[in-house]
């Protein structure tokens, strides 16, 4: 696993130069020319498909090659097996993610000011902010359907099964969250996305499955996405006490349904770990 991230690093890279050398304008590889053009692409569509598709194309051949040559069942190494826990606590459990994604914020508060996001988030906020219609589905598809399912194959399926058999609960949670973290290669959304990762392995470990991880993980991004570009509509078409009221009031609205969801959902869960110890 620790070869993953200089492979992830050297794959994107390569994608992102030949990009640069069949599409990029003159002069891209000298002084700021790369930067500069990077961030040209992050309002688009086009930059969608060269900035995000080659990393999460690294993490499904990464997850499915090896599980494939691996003596166990291929769907058993990726724990792509159906949740040992009820639908509804697992479903419960996933959709409230978006609580988790306040936490993650506090936390990162600690170490960085977020009114003031790395050039790294700003790029992300371009790439996926803005969009309607069509633009936005593609971008809820690429960025938040696309990591559910490749990202969680390879850290919660491949490396946590893996981990799971030969160390248990700490290692298996920790560690596949602390490379997740780092492979969004950016101090700032690094320490963010830290606590999203202990929790989508903790979803996998309560249900024995990288399925309802998948679901945590795409609920996550396209919370944040379709939440961000709803509220950029909004902003645009009404007047500023409007949009506050309607973009904002929506937005606490959902968070306030995610953390019942997740009250419940742990509460159902400790009432079937419960009734499994007991039977």
């Amino acid at each position: 696993m620790v070869g993953a991230m200089p492979g992830l690093l050297l794959f994107s890279a390569g994608a992102l130069v030949l990009a640069a050398m069949l599409w990029g304008p003159d002069g891209v590889f000298t002084g700021t020319g790369m930067n500069d053009w990077m961030m040209e692409l992050s309002g688009s569509l086009t930059g969608l498909a060269i900035m995000v598709l080659p990393g999460q194309a690294f993490f499904l051949l990464a997850a499915i090659i090896p599980a494939l040559l691996s003596s166990r069942p291929w769907k058993e190494r990726l724990g792509l097996r159906r949740p040992a826990i009820s639908t509804r606590t697992w479903l419960a459990l996933a959709l409230a993610t978006p609580t988790i994604q306040v936490c993650s914020a506090l936390f990162a508060s600690l170490f960085f000011d977020l009114t003031k996001p790395s050039s790294h988030l700003e790029q992300l906020s371009n790439l996926l902010l803005g969009q309607s219609g069509l633009g936005l589905v593609l971008v809820v598809l690429c960025a938040a359907v696309l990591p559910g399912l490749s990202e969680e194959l390879f850290f919660r399926g491949f490396v946590r099964e893996g981990l799971a058999r030969r160390h248990g609960f700490a290692l298996a949670i920790l560690v596949p969250a602390v490379f997740f973290a780092a492979a969004h290669m950016d101090p700032m959304h690094s320490t963010a996305v830290l606590p999203l990762g202990i929790w989508f392995g903790l979803i996998a470990w309560w249900t024995r499955s990288t399925i309802p991880a998948m679901l945590a993980h795409a609920t996550n991004n396209a919370f944040a996405i379709v939440a961000g570009n709803l509220a950029g509509e909004e902003a645009a078409n009404q007047t500023a006490i409007e949009s506050i009221t309607q973009a904002q009031g929506a937005v606490v609205a959902a968070y306030g349904l995610s953390f019942v969801l997740l009250i419940l959902g742990l509460m159902s869960l400790r009432k079937e770990r419960t009734r499994n110890e007991a039977a």
